[in-house]
């Protein structure tokens, strides 16, 4: 079926240039044929607004239950996390557009279905590729579908190390968020994984598979020394070796098989989610309209947007969000740069340093980004606090910087 569409032109609009999207409506289409395959068709009936020209996207989600994503097993319809997922690029041809039917295709085998019959949610957002951000979220559809046993006995032994990936998980239904990415060192073939934790860094090496699933130790990167003697010095000297050592911090975290539950030094985190669903529960916990990054592997990160930080808050509200972001640009500061270089100038406070080269170009771009992510984040805090007539101290995190 043809996408079908009628374009809305209003008179002077006072919001000219103003993004935005309405859905109508959103249906199911069931085994639909597309070029000889056999599918589903997501529609949906939008109006959409200040996109000219502008590449977009519709991006259908499936869910079961609500709120946890479909896991994907291919990688051809899903999300860069691994959750089934297609879309429809578009360009409106107008300031104001109303699309009547914007079908989105998948097919059959590539839903992924649980086995026995169950419920299954969709939704569709709509991307903005020049903002690179969504305009918006329509209400969910449903449909029951029944998937093979076949499946799950295969998702459930998996304990293989899933080198570029990136999990979301919530701790039931607790304001409790993880973020995991993982990845191989080239360097020396370590096992390794960011973990963000309500917005605290930390590193993880995998130690071993034991029944339990894939475990891992907490470490730090540090640089090795070793004392070597010269005829010039009475005393041996300190030369670094070139090696970067793990040191044991004595977290532990282990990965149930299949991926689908962690547990992080006593805490379990059973709910997995879209990166999508991850980042709607942040904004909302957290009140300033900052999705969270995507660090390390082949990852690349969503910016913070400026100017959506709350107003009118407390001054205990900014100065903890402030604090907050201060911690995560703190963290990804010094993982740059321990095992490069960084320079404390104790009159100025300020911090500067570089990764020495010591890094994964693929690593230090997705760690460096979180680094500017964090800044641009407590800057829009602090203008928004003074804005409001508070007055937050400018911290040396907000400006600290790193060479590569």
């Amino acid at each position: 079926m043809k996408t079908l569409f009628s374009f809305l032109l209003l008179l002077c609009p006072l919001w000219l240039g103003a993004q935005s999207v309405s859905f109508k409506n959103i249906w199911l289409e069931h085994n639909v044929n597309s070029n000889g395959t056999t599918g589903m068709k997501v529609h949906v009936h939008i109006e959409i607004s200040g996109t000219k020209d502008k590449p977009c996207k519709a991006i259908a989600y499936f869910e079961h239950p609500k709120g946890t994503g479909v896991k994907d097993r291919n990688e051809r319809y899903c999300t860069t996390n691994g959750m089934v997922s297609a879309s429809q690029k578009f360009t409106p041809p107008y300031e104001n557009t109303t699309y009547e039917n914007i079908a989105i295709f998948i097919p059959n085998d590539e839903l992924h279905l649980y086995p026995g019959k169950q419920t299954y949610y969709v939704y569709v957002g709509i991307w903005d590729n020049s903002t690179s951000q969504f305009l918006g979220f329509s209400d969910y559809a449903t449909f029951s579908g029944t998937g093979s046993s076949n499946q799950q006995a295969e998702e459930e032994g998996s304990t293989a190390f899933p080198d570029g990936q990136h999990f979301y998980y919530q701790m039931g239904n607790a304001v409790d968020l993880l973020h995991i990415d993982f990845y191989t060192d080239k360097t020396d073939g370590d096992r390794l994984c960011h973990v963000m934790q309500n917005g605290v860094l930390t590193f993880y090496e995998m130690t071993g598979v034991s029944s339990n699933g894939m475990e891992f130790r907490g470490v730090q990167f540090k640089p090795e020394y070793k004392m070597v003697s010269y005829a010039w010095s009475p005393f041996p000297v300190s030369q670094l070796t070139g090696r970067i050592l793990n040191v044991d911090t004595g977290h532990r975290m282990t990965v149930a098989p299949g991926y689908g539950r962690v547990t992080l030094n006593g805490r379990t985190y059973d709910r997995p989610l879209s990166r999508e669903a991850y980042n709607r529960i942040y904004d909302q916990v957290f009140g300033n309209g900052t999705s969270v990054p995507v660090t390390g592997g082949a990852g690349g990160s969503v910016s913070a947007p400026s100017g959506q930080v709350q107003s009118g808050m407390s001054a205990s509200y900014y100065q903890e969000t402030y604090d907050r972001w201060a911690r995560v640009a703190e963290s990804a500061y010094r993982s740059l740069t321990a095992t490069g270089i960084s320079v404390h100038n104790r009159k100025t406070d300020e911090h500067a340093g570089s990764a020495a080269g010591t890094w994964q170009g693929s690593n230090y771009a997705g760690m460096k980004s979180e680094l500017r992510q964090a800044q641009n984040a407590m800057r829009d805090v602090r203008n928004e606090a003074q804005r409001n007539g508070i007055t937050i101290r400018q911290s040396t995190w907000e400006t600290a910087t790193v060479g590569y």
